[in-house]
């Protein structure tokens, strides 16, 4: 249901241009001066231009909770080709100072090579490169991946340096990373689609430990969207409830009012289950989060739920595996059968369910 033609001619501006950005939850203390360097790649329906990085100072603390990272300053670069580096500006400053509540959009990026805007070329891998330049031992927002760099083969890493324009900066055995919560720009190409993604541990990819998607992502939804080509956003962290982020509308809707997306994908409620509430409870949450003003007319999505088992062979077959009936399970299939039938205000559903369960709502994997 999700998939189509990327697009020909013509072009679609102010969008996520490129994979891999998502919000932070968690913070490291990040002494001065110290470079983080996150892939990315571009949009594969057309070259991306008018490049702005979106960056926040933000991070979810906890399950329900919202919070503001230390107070630092930072520099960036965008890194294309390999030791090609284009600096981000914010009005017209190579500097930025973030605050505990800052959300800041640079300058279009322009090019150090020809003067005029950078251009990337359509599903090429580029690197945003940013720099801690002020701040001693600040709390800094950090992404965090399932396993290090080195072990996931892709080329996020670190350094306890200023390499934001110079220099090799390897993967990272770590967890934690830091740079933009998105990039937006033009796409050239008509129609070109890109996607916020709101969920739990399975979109932020826990557990996805020995390797990544076609484009460097983590997680079953993300390398979908790796595989469809399309740039994306997550808001998820393991445990996190549709009740929660229901809870956290105003501060999801302020960092949507930064970035423009086609496509708006609420893929909770597993978690919800389990602990009791209903799946009316669920489908409520799931039209707070659609009513948010800055999803405005991007389609909308509903996600089938996938399965919770316990088995006595470690999985290994279906026979040895009992569906768990704790908390609210039981209103699993009804509401995989709501979303198929479809929500209110939903454009379509991501079918989940079928992929991971033995058979249609057999809620075993």
């Amino acid at each position: 249901m999700l998939a189509g033609a990327l697009g020909g001619g013509g072009l679609t501006s102010c969008n996520l241009v490129a994979n891999r950005f998502q919000m932070a939850t968690s913070t490291a203390g990040i002494t001065a001066p110290f470079t983080s360097r996150r892939t990315h790649y571009a949009h594969s329906a057309g070259a991306i231009t008018n490049l702005r990085c979106f960056d926040s100072n933000r991070y979810l603390s906890s399950t329900s909770a919202s919070a503001g990272g230390g107070s630092h300053t930072r520099k960036k670069y965008i890194e294309y080709p390999v030791d090609v580096f284009h600096q981000v500006k914010w009005s017209s400053a190579t500097t930025i100072a973030l605050t505990a509540s800052s959300r800041v959009k640079s300058d279009v990026v322009v090019s150090s090579v020809t003067g005029l805007p950078l251009v990337i070329p359509a599903g090429t891998k580029f690197w945003e490169r940013t720099v801690v330049t002020v701040g001693a031992s600040a709390a800094v927002p950090v992404f965090v991946t399932p396993a290090g760099s080195n072990v996931l083969s892709i080329d996020d890493g670190n350094d306890a340096s200023d390499k934001g324009n110079s220099g090799t900066i390897t993967p990272t055995t770590g967890l934690n990373t830091f740079g933009s919560q998105g990039i937006t720009g033009d796409v050239a190409a008509n129609g070109a689609r890109s996607f916020v993604l709101i969920g739990d541990s399975l979109t932020f990819g826990q557990g996805d430990i020995t390797a990544v998607g076609a484009k460097d992502s983590s997680g079953y939804i993300a390398r979908l969207m790796d595989a469809l080509g399309y740039p994306y956003m997550k808001w998820a962290m393991g445990g996190q409830q549709a009740t929660e982020q229901a809870g956290l509308a105003a501060s999801i809707n302020a960092d949507l009012a930064q970035i423009g997306f086609s496509d708006f994908a609420v893929l909770s409620g597993l978690n919800d289950l389990r602990l009791s509430r209903t799946k009316a409870q669920v489908q409520a949450d799931i039209q707070t989060l659609f009513a948010m003003s800055n999803v405005g007319s991007a389609r909308k999505w509903a996600n089938t739920l996938t399965p919770r088992s316990d088995s006595t062979d470690s999985w290994a077959t279906t026979a040895n595996q009992t569906a768990k009936t704790d908390g609210n399970m039981a209103d699993l299939t009804p509401h995989n059968t709501d979303v198929r039938a479809g929500l209110a205000n939903a454009f379509g559903f991501i079918e989940s369910a079928d992929a991971a369960m033995s058979a249609r709502d057999s809620n075993i994997h």
